[in-house]
């Protein structure tokens, strides 16, 4: 039964082409025919993708996994299709068994029973029973079972899934030729001569798709005419044609079917021919033609009637001109006085431009009001959004009498606008920004590298490398003293030798709240504790290095005089040792010195022995050895420090980089 559905839609397609042959010769577009497709019927059996068909449902039950039985195969066909329109079975037909399903064919309802299914759409011959097959002494055992079977990998297909692909093989052979149909028709069941039986005949004309076949063909066009006979005998339909048409007869017959109106798709235009489809539309032409005969009167009726109505108009015509005099009037009358109020207000604007400056009057009230209205808009579009927003309305927009006004605006906006942003600042963003604000007044305008190093956020911890900074935390914590609280800020430093001026190594510094901790950062170990009572001072240059020269006391053991340090650090660490040193108490208990900070073109500092030595700064680009050489100044020796000039925040974060590749030489020398 699929295949005879298979079967009947080719048939039903391929008998479109002979009617279509003549349609294209006179370029006629082909309209679909209705008839009753019953591609419905094939998707409803075979369909693969969502809703899927019946063998699909097949294939599930019987590959699925668990122990499926034909009356899970009926369960899963009503599931899907009770509502399909061509399917029914004891749950939506209540007359049928149950068991059973039917399919509503083009050739009639046909009733099957689910039972022996799935054991009939399963292929039990599995690879190892072709194998066998294959390896047949039988040479037509052989020819039937390939070796290509055994490569696939794949289950071998069910019988309903192998039918439905020879189906689609089958009809895409023979959609690609020109098949031809012979209808042999059974006169009666009992294969005897003479003997009519009209009841299986209509059936069989019925079911065989000969009455679609003939629906096909009727559903042409039934009228095809040469456009010259057409054209000569329904021209009087069209007032462009009547009475005579000098033009192409083509282009006469076009124009004549437009002003029919008749309905679309009902007439064609070809080569030489005109086509109508419907017997029905040539009737109502030829009715249409028959009406017009008497449409002269009609045309004379028409006439009488246009001249009474224009009468009529041409009363009511000059009623309206005479409405519209008078109308025109008083509008005309209205605007005057519109026009006439706004000039004295631009006079009174004019006159308020005028005296502006002076004090509030009669003159100027008008133009200052307007004035202070259009300064307060425009000082909405430009007030800032933060405090560090310089956005304010321009100087040429503010009024001369909104002058003091505008200053207190500013201000008080500006006010507002900190304390919101105080208000919002968590504690640790306070501190660091006090932190900057003390940077900023003790070297802005004072060191040459400080606004080089402002983006930069200070930070309490400089020690990158995460295991030095445990083992320097260790140490910290066993020799600290007792009531010694934990590290403010530690950082890595370039020791430069007091004697020699060499870069001797790199050090750990941990500044606490009472001391500052000097570590060794290739064996972590505590090489002075200075406390912050005996720093004297800070010294570091005005240039854009990074040296730094702790003052002490020299009175504690181990102290060998003045600490040099280098780092591109310096000025966060000089703040936080002015920050820590401004809390810290003396060790004879008296009140807290400020520490000092030194700003110096040339820095000297102390030896252990009671000398004393110099460092001087230049300012250029350090030759191949190096930033530091030893120079004679006045007979000394001295320490020359050489500095890159810079001139953004790239150039520090390229002092940076550079402190940081000198550090990294320098470990490995001492390794």
């Amino acid at each position: 039964n699929y295949c005879n559905e298979k079967l009947q839609q080719l048939f039903i397609e391929l008998t479109l082409k002979s009617e279509q042959e003549e349609y294209e010769k006179e370029g006629i577009t082909w309209v679909p025919v209705e008839y009753f497709n019953n591609q419905i019927i094939c998707s409803l059996i075979e369909a693969t993708k969502d809703p899927h068909g019946m063998i699909a449902h097949l294939d599930d039950c019987c590959l699925g996994p668990g122990d499926k039985q034909d009356k899970d195969f009926h369960e899963l066909l009503d599931a899907n299709f009770k509502t399909h329109a061509h399917y029914a079975s004891f749950d939506t037909d209540k007359t049928l068994t149950r068991g059973t399903f039917v399919i509503k064919h083009y050739a009639g309802d046909v009733t099957y029973t689910v039972d022996g299914f799935i054991d009939k759409n399963n292929d039990l011959l599995f690879r190892d029973l072709k194998k066998a097959m294959i390896s047949s002494s039988n040479v037509v055992v052989t020819a039937v079972f390939g070796t290509e079977e055994l490569e696939s990998k794949k289950r071998p297909l069910t019988a309903g899934t192998q039918f439905r692909k020879s189906m689609n093989e089958l009809m895409d052979t023979l959609m690609a030729k020109s098949p031809s149909y012979i209808r042999c028709i059974k006169p009666n069941a009992e294969k005897k001569p003479g003997v009519w039986d009209a009841g299986m005949v209509s059936h069989q004309v019925k079911y065989l798709g000969l009455m679609e076949n003939l629906r096909v063909a009727r559903a042409g066009y039934c009228y095809r005419r040469p456009f010259e006979h057409f054209l000569d005998r329904y021209k009087s339909l069209c007032s462009a044609t009547w009475p005579v048409w000098t033009g192409d007869a083509k282009k006469g017959v076009e124009t004549l079917v437009n002003s029919l109106a008749l309905p679309e798709g009902e007439v064609a235009i070809g080569v030489s021919k005109i086509f109508i489809r419907n017997p029905r539309t040539v009737t109502t032409i030829e009715q249409m033609f028959q009406d017009k005969k008497p449409s002269l009167a009609t045309k004379i009726t028409a006439a009488f009637k246009g001249y009474r109505q224009r009468k009529i108009y041409l009363k009511l015509r000059a009623a309206v001109i005479a409405t519209q005099k008078h109308a025109r009037s008083i509008l005309a009358r209205y605007e005057a006085a519109k026009r006439k109020q706004s000039v004295v207000l631009v006079r009174e604007y004019i006159k308020g431009f005028i005296n502006r400056n002076e004090p509030v009057s009669d003159a100027n009230r008008l133009f200052l009001s307007w004035s202070r209205i259009t300064y307060f808009n425009n000082l909405r579009e430009h007030l800032p959004h933060r405090v560090t927003d310089p956005r304010w309305l321009d100087d040429a927009l503010i009024p001369k009498h909104m002058a003091e006004t505008d200053a207190m605006l500013r201000k008080y906006c500006y006010m507002n606008l900190g304390r919101k942003y105080r208000l919002a600042l968590t504690p640790e963003r306070k501190a660091a920004l006090q932190l900057k604000l003390a940077a900023s007044e003790l070297f802005l305008g004072e060191k040459a590298s400080y606004p080089f190093s402002v983006a930069v956020p200070f930070t309490s911890n400089r020690v990158d490398d995460l295991v030095m900074y445990t083992a320097v935390q260790e140490a910290f914590a066993k020799s600290k003293e007792d009531g010694e609280g934990d590290p403010v800020y530690s950082t890595l430093l370039h020791k430069i030798d007091r004697t020699t001026y060499k870069h001797k190594r790199d050090d750990v510094v941990l500044v606490t709240e009472q001391a500052l901790h000097v570590f060794s950062s290739k064996k972590v170990k505590l090489k002075f504790r200075c406390p912050l009572s005996d720093l004297t001072g800070v010294s570091v240059s005005r240039s854009y290095d990074g040296i730094i020269v702790l003052h002490t006391k020299g009175e504690m053991k181990g102290d060998k005089g003045d600490m040099i340090f280098d780092t591109p650090h310096t000025i966060e660490f000089a703040t936080y040792l002015n920050y820590v040193h401004k809390g810290s108490v003396p060790a004879d208990g008296g009140e807290s010195q400020p520490l000092k900070i030194n700003i110096l073109g040339s820095i000297e500092h102390t030896l252990g022995n009671g000398k004393s030595g110099q460092i001087v700064f230049e300012t250029g680009e350090p030759d191949a050895k190096g930033p530091y050489a030893t120079v004679k100044v006045d007979g000394r020796k001295a320490l020359q420090v050489t500095a890159p000039p810079m001139k953004s925040s790239g150039d520090f974060a390229g002092a940076v980089r550079t402190s940081l590749r000198m550090r990294a030489q320098t470990m490995d020398g001492m390794e």
